[in-house]
């Protein structure tokens, strides 16, 4: 049986739709109402005089009555003067008061409406209304130190744009970055909270005009399969692009790499952890290798650029080498888009083909259109370099472990020994390790301690190790702070041990650091040498994303079976303790095979300020002394 419902109930009914709807139903709603009072008002006012109404009789009409009830609702004092007639002085006071709940109503759904706007753009709800801007999606601590490598790319730009999607709330991303970064220089961050994998949040940040899109992963364990619903949804956005939108993302297992490639092309990806992992197990052989990476791969210092090289087509690279100034010259991009670094000494260039050079900036290279080569006398003392194995000590355990072991395998001289050791029990990692017949060059054991206990680490007679590799702890909910202050202890227990025996011991100390904030913390425990993981994926991303031909160059560099990044004993260059010239040293690299980029002086190796006494790209012909423990940078195939 349907219910009845009375006029009153009804009436409310419909008032509360219309009013609900929108601030221009509700705003209506009240001018109705006004228009009601005025309109009502000025009907009973008829029954008076105009000498009543305080007006003279050829004013008196209609319209002027209307007038009247209209001034009365709109300004309160004017009823003050309606002392003529009392029911015109009655009437007076009951517009007003109409009026002041008209209109008090009427400030409160303003200032509601503004409230509510400020709130939405507070959490950075309106669209990016920018052009050729970077667009990063996602979040994490990878992202300040992503926008810090862009601020640097842009500062020769008069206006940058960096655009960012995060879950994160607008507000906590620009505290969080405004933390971390000092100064914007010319770039112009835009912060917006959305869910990348949604379409409708994604159009707010206007990916179609975006100049280079990257995507971040994230710490949860299935951040790849995240970062795939990501790329899903910017390439139902960017379908109707004329040009390719320059895009790249990190993946943490290389097994999603393809998957991802379906998903969005062209795409270009890194395998985070892979990089980092073979990253570390180049500094734990080759101490000061971190501080020569992280100024190749920042906008800091030198980094790897592409330059024309039209000038000097038919040459060959020994030729081109010493036509360079500002800058050396690393290799060369063929007409294909393939990458040779070190190319052969008469390898000749032809048209088209581009330079790659390690330069302070695109604009300080230039290649001279005639030789500035000079023979430099090259003397030499009698070294050779000798493989011998090697005892090298983990600290720690994560998912990496495994993959870290076979690349050690790959670099280690027959004979060599790794000891494992974390808080683990053996039965949950050995599994997880690989079997012995898959190390070939080494034996692998295995030790339950504590790595922050003082006795469980002297058991282990680290310094009777060649090498000690501290590692960054990865488990679910394990901040980043507190994997660092783990690794940290770990070192400075390492650092108490070494300072209380008094043994002179010649162990390399490497650890991963992966907050960019607690480098400063890692040199004072005087480890050796350190990678910060976080900040290098994050100089990787940035340095792509500007120019993309550079990931061919990295993956070379990381590949133990293409050219790498070595640090070589000078006496395999020059004479030590005589004066020379960098250019001396170039030449002797180059009847190598090999190109000098740098030398590292040891004792300045725990000297942030310094570099930790890494130099690339000298002055040529600068005068320098290397000592005995002092290292040559070089590119070279082993």
């Amino acid at each position: 049986m349907a219910k009845h419902f009375s006029f009153g109930e009804r009436f409310r009914y419909r008032l509360d739709n219309l009013i609900s709807r929108s601030p221009f139903s509700q705003v209506l709603a009240l001018a109705v109402i006004s228009a009601f009072i005025v309109f009502f008002a000025a009907l009973l006012i008829t029954v008076v005089t105009a000498e009543h109404l305080g007006l003279e009789d050829q004013n008196d009409n209609l319209l002027f009555r209307f007038w009247w009830a209209f001034t009365r609702l709109m300004d309160p004092g004017t009823f003050i003067g309606d002392t003529e007639s009392f029911f015109v002085a009655v009437t007076g006071v009951l517009v007003t008061l109409g009026g002041i709940l008209v209109f008090s109503l009427l400030i409160g759904i303003l200032s509601s409406k503004i409230g509510e706007k400020l709130d939405e753009l507070k959490q950075g709800r309106s669209p990016v209304i920018e052009q050729n801007h970077t667009l990063i999606l996602g979040s994490g601590e990878k992202l300040p130190a992503i926008v810090k490598e862009l601020i640097k790319a842009n500062e020769n730009q008069n206006r940058g744009v960096v655009a960012i999607l995060s879950p994160v709330p607008k507000q906590e991303m620009e505290a969080s970055l405004q933390d971390r970064i000092n100064d914007f220089k010319t770039t112009f961050v835009v912060c917006r909270t959305g869910i990348p994998t949604d379409i409708d949040e994604l159009k707010k940040a206007n990916l179609t005009d975006a100049k280079s899109l990257i995507v971040l992963g994230s710490n949860s364990k299935n951040s790849d399969i995240n970062t795939i619903k990501i790329l899903l949804a910017a390439a139902n956005l960017v379908s109707d692009r004329t040009t390719p939108l320059q895009t790249i993302c990190e993946i943490s297992e290389k097994r999603f790499g393809s998957i991802a490639e379906m998903a969005y092309s062209p795409l270009q990806w890194i395998p985070a952890r892979e990089i980092v992992v073979r990253l570390m197990v180049q500094i734990s052989r080759q101490n000061g290798l971190s501080a020569v990476y992280s100024e190749i791969l920042s906008f800091s210092g030198n980094e790897i650029y592409l330059i024309d090289t039209s000038s000097v087509v038919g040459l060959s690279f020994r030729q081109i080498i010493h036509r360079v100034s500002g800058g050396i010259a690393l290799g060369v991009k063929n007409l294909d888009g393939g990458i040779e670094l070190n190319p052969d000494a008469e390898r000749k260039f032809t048209e088209g083909e581009q330079l790659i050079v390690l330069t302070a900036d695109d604009d300080t290279c230039a290649i001279s259109e005639d030789s500035i080569y000079v023979s430099p006398e090259v003397r030499l003392t009698e070294q050779q370099e000798i493989k011998i194995p090697e005892k090298t000590l983990i600290l720690g355990y994560n998912r990496d472990v495994g993959f870290m072991l076979r690349q050690l395998n790959s670099y280690v001289a027959p004979g060599s020994s790794i000891l494992l050791s974390c808080h683990l029990e053996a039965n949950t990692v050995i599994p997880h390790l690989p079997s012995q017949n898959e190390l070939t060059n080494m034996t692998l054991a295995y030790k339950q301690i504590d790595r922050t206990n003082m006795s469980d680490m002297i058991s282990l007679d680290p310094l009777s190790f060649d090498n000690i590799v501290v590692l960054s702890r990865k488990s679910e909910g394990l901040s980043s702070e507190a994997a660092d202050a783990e690794c940290i202890v770990s070192l400075l227990i390492l650092r108490q041990i070494k300072d209380s025996t008094g043994r002179k011991s010649s162990t390399s100390i490497v650890s991963e650091i992966r907050d960019p904030r607690n480098k400063k913390l890692a040199s004072v425990a005087k480890a050796d040498d350190f990678i910060v993981s976080n900040e290098v994926i994050s100089m990787i991303l940035a340095q792509i994303s500007e120019e993309p031909s550079l990931g061919t160059i990295y993956a070379e560099l990381f590949d133990p079976d293409g050219c790498e990044i070595y640090l070589k004993n000078s006496a395999l260059y020059t004479i030590h303790n005589e004066e020379t010239t960098f250019r001396s040293i170039m030449e002797a690299a180059a009847r190598k095979h090999e190109i000098a980029i740098g030398y590292r002086l040891t004792e300045n190796q725990y000297d942030l300020e310094k570099n930790f006494g890494t130099t690339l790209n000298p002055d040529k012909d600068s005068s320098i002394v290397l000592s005995i423990n002092d290292k040559v940078i070089v590119i070279a195939d082993d």
